[in-house]
């Protein structure tokens, strides 16, 4: 054998025994979070070290990030005309538009009423938001013909917060293998999709919830994260960053198909669908609008929405 070849054959061996380092790492992680398997607590602080040395040292500069002030994001959810129609929560319309839930019932909820996520456990007060109106619909995933409203919000100073939605980097992800013994992309790819991938049964978020109050109890009090709905970023605030979003308006929309098209109720200057609709083959004409909307009116007056005359 050549040395060119046992060289080759050497850079080999220690890729896939840095693989197996980074996978042990990660499964130790976590058997940790969901108590499911035994596992060794050396690999759970040495998978933490490792990324405390990526996210907060060797490669901050690309997993922190600045959101400016006037920044817009946005937080969609689902009406249940009947039963949020009596609770004075802004639902209501006129002539031209359709009015979404007002700023308190649009903002985070209060202990008593905050839903575990993927972020946060049951009972612990989050801002859940998104940077653009589709991607603020289509994570509550709502039912076909199902009406959602979407609050728009303005970040009021700059913040800094960490970032797990990249999927590009300045500098090489595997320069310090060898310093960390692993493989570094393999165990950031398994660790940051965790964050975007979708979850159907809430006790599944424990891995994410465990991962993001290890760096909460870090000072940490925003994280960004990838959807997998859409091309885009989803966030959650923590802290004193929550108090940071002002609310600005709300809006309702309707889920007309499975493929997170949502159509604008509103009428004339105020009629803006978002992006997503223009890729329908089969938009609804105008007619079918005006007898969408009037539908809607209809249950909106049935239920006892108020209206703005």
């Amino acid at each position: 054998m050549s040395n060119m070849d046992s060289t080759k054959d050497n850079e080999a061996f220690q890729r896939d025994m840095r693989k197996d380092s980074s996978r042990a790492m990660y499964n130790n992680l976590m058997w940790w979070a969901t108590g499911q398997h035994e596992f060794y607590q050396n690999e759970v602080d040495r998978a933490f070290s490792t990324l405390d040395d990526i996210f907060l040292n060797y490669y901050k500069d690309e997993f922190f990030i600045r959101l400016l002030e006037d920044k817009k994001f946005y937080r969609a959810r689902t009406i249940d005309v009947q039963d949020n129609c009596l609770k004075n929560c802004g639902l209501n319309y006129n002539e031209q538009r359709f009015f979404g839930f007002n700023r308190d019932e649009s903002k985070e909820p209060p202990a008593e009423f905050a839903h575990e996520g993927r972020m946060s456990s049951e009972g612990e007060v989050a801002l859940y938001l998104a940077d653009d109106e589709i991607t603020a619909c289509a994570e509550v995933r709502p039912k076909i013909r199902q009406l959602v409203s979407v609050a728009k919000f303005r970040l009021s100073q700059n913040i800094d917060i960490l970032d797990f939605s990249k999927r590009k980097y300045s500098i090489p992800l595997n320069t310090n293998d060898s310093k960390y013994n692993a493989d570094v992309r393999y165990l950031l790819s398994k660790v940051l999709f965790l964050f975007t991938k979708p979850i159907y049964d809430s006790k599944d978020y424990i891995v994410t919830q465990k991962i993001a109050k290890y760096y909460r109890e870090k000072g940490i009090k925003g994280f960004a994260y990838k959807s997998f709905y859409s091309n885009g970023i989803n966030y959650t605030f923590f802290d004193e960053y929550m108090k940071l979003f002002d609310w600005e308006d709300s809006r309702v929309l309707l889920n007309y198909t499975t493929s997170n098209q949502f159509l604008s109720l509103d009428t004339g200057e105020y009629r803006k669908d978002i992006d997503n609709l223009y890729m329908m083959d089969n938009k609804p004409d105008e007619q079918c609008m005006r007898d969408i909307i009037r539908q809607t009116r209809d249950i909106f007056d049935s239920d006892k929405c108020t209206t703005n005359g």
